[in-house]
């Protein structure tokens, strides 16, 4: 996946409507008492987070790197894996104890 520069991600956030910087403006201004937000801290407040997300996500990614690959781990025994495995344990004890044959 590209990630965006940080000219990509200011161009990103202007696109945004006058509508979606009013939502957010809506959403944070009770968060911020201290003054009237503007559109353009709409912008970046958006900008910001997406930064964050961003961050998150590649932090993601280097984590992911580092664990060991899914086929690496062994296969657990599921369904009638189990139930045979469980079976032929059962019988393989019999045998030991000379409950059949002998």
């Amino acid at each position: 996946m590209k990630h965006r520069s940080q000219e990509e991600s200011i161009s990103f956030v202007y696109q945004f409507g006058d509508q979606f910087l009013d939502e957010t403006i809506a959403f944070w201004q009770p968060r911020s008492p201290h003054r009237k937000l503007t559109r353009e801290d709409a912008r970046e407040i958006v900008s910001n987070l997406a930064g964050f997300f961003q961050v998150l996500r590649e932090r993601d990614e280097e984590e992911r790197a580092k664990e060991k690959p899914v086929a690496e781990y062994p296969r657990p025994l599921i369904g009638l894996e189990l139930e045979n495995q469980s079976f032929q344990d059962d019988h393989a004890k019999s045998l030991k104890c000379g409950k059949f044959g002998k």
